[in-house]
């Protein structure tokens, strides 16, 4: 029987984790001569791949591991260490800690003998946007700490690898299949395997204060797809610190119906000597208005204005922060999502939206209604839901009829002890 992961094995403490799979049995040898004479179906050849890549958890389905995901948020770096021992494997998140930590020992020390040595040995747990600038290379940090150290899961009959710009799904769990599909940077789909790419957009840094108009398209999306309309990403600059931020425009539609949300996401950084490094983000204050344009076929567009004179505040950045968490904060969002008894059976695969734990948590803050777009009742004479072509499809800022055309919205926030301010 193939060892599982279910949702009620989660728990917070680490004397509570069950051992939840056995140890993986590995081939005393391999040579490319066994490797071709394999099934690419069989287990000898998916031990293959461990026996390269290492142990990797295995859950029995999609709706598992993303509770598995959601789960993962109240792991402390204990609990983390102690889980990947009880499982026989290392994760994601813990490679990328002892890199960072490495990279911390380097800074203070300000020599960086030995540098390259430590970043082959963490290599494949690494995203290099910049030489001077690294992140986790996975969708987002929660899904790191479910992956082993080269991005690999198991889900069904499925081995899936997670980079942070790229999903592979392996069909014939062969070594050479694997192989060939992590060389390309591109969505493509075989036989054998899946490739999902997602390029990143790279950052223009900018000194602060910074200016940027907020116009952003959203996309229709068919039955049981997600859309993201996405900002490039900006990075302001001040004193050896750094602002990141984008934001993003999200529809989901499952079950013929269509739930969205719009919002900023951030983080933050700093750099002692070489290496920028993550630093956490306090005080996000938000000012100004959102309007969003919402389009359908069945009736002519219409706008709707969503204020936000202060940000809905983000408790679970706030309260599970570490060195690769970003920040979130609500600009507007569909009531059907936040009020949906499981947000979480919405929600794309990792990354594709982003994992945002705190959508139930808004429900409980007293500034959260104000945030929250009614598309339950008729609006206009139309039932939104009615029309196949309604999605959200342009949100922009300080503009529309409702809103002062002169006024911006303004994002305030600190890393650090540096203040930085947008202008949308």
């Amino acid at each position: 029987m193939k060892p599982t992961i279910t949702s009620t094995a989660w728990h917070k403490h680490r004397s509570l984790f069950p051992i939840l799979l056995v140890p993986f049995f590995l081939l005393t040898s391999c040579s490319k001569k066994s490797e071709q004479r394999l099934s690419p179906q069989s287990p000898e050849a998916e031990n293959q791949i461990k026996l390269v890549y290492g142990n990797y958890l295995t859950f029995p389905d999609e709706a598992s591991f993303k509770n598995a995901i959601a789960n993962s948020r109240t792991l402390t770096e204990g609990d983390q260490q102690q889980f990947d021992a009880n499982h026989s494997f290392i994760s994601m998140a813990s490679s990328f800690r002892k890199f960072d930590k490495e990279i911390s020992r380097f800074e203070s020390m300000k020599d960086t003998t030995g540098f390259h040595l430590v970043k082959e040995k963490y290599g494949k747990s690494l995203y290099w946007k910049a030489v001077d600038e690294y992140y986790v290379n996975s969708p987002d940090w929660e899904t790191s700490k479910i992956i082993n150290q080269n991005g690999l899961v198991k889900i069904g009959e499925e081995i899936i690898k997670f980079d942070r710009d790229r999903k592979i799904t392996l069909k014939h769990t062969d070594l050479q299949s694997f192989r060939n599909a992590l060389s390309i940077r591109a969505t493509t789909s075989t036989p054998e395997y899946v490739v999902d790419y997602y390029p990143k957009s790279k950052a223009s840094t900018e000194s602060t204060p910074g200016y940027k108009w907020l116009s952003l398209n959203g996309f229709n999306p068919q039955e049981g797809a997600v859309t993201n309309g996405i900002t490039d990403q900006y990075q302001l600059q001040s004193s050896g610190r750094r602002f990141t931020y984008s934001v993003w425009l999200v529809n989901i539609r499952k079950g013929g119906v269509l739930y969205a949300f719009t919002e900023l996401h951030y983080s933050g950084m700093r750099k002692q000597f070489l290496f920028w490094q993550r630093a956490k983000v306090t005080d996000v204050v938000i000012n100004g208005s959102i309007v969003i344009k919402l389009g359908s076929d069945g009736f002519s567009p219409t706008f709707t204005c969503r204020y936000t004179n202060y940000g809905v505040a983000d408790r679970w950045y706030e309260t599970y922060y570490n060195d690769d968490i970003e920040g979130h904060e609500i600009l507007a969002i569909s009531e059907k999502l936040v009020n949906h008894p499981d947000p979480y059976s919405i929600l794309g695969p990792p990354g594709i939206p982003p994992q945002l734990p705190y959508y139930v948590d808004m429900r409980k803050h007293p500034a959260a209604p104000s945030y929250f777009f009614n598309d339950i009742n008729e609006y206009n004479g139309s039932n939104l839901q009615s029309s196949p072509g309604y999605h959200w499809n342009h949100v922009t800022a300080g503009n529309g009829p409702f809103t002062n055309p002169n006024q911006l919205t303004i994002v305030t926030a600190n890393v650090e002890g540096e203040t930085f301010d947008i202008n949308f």
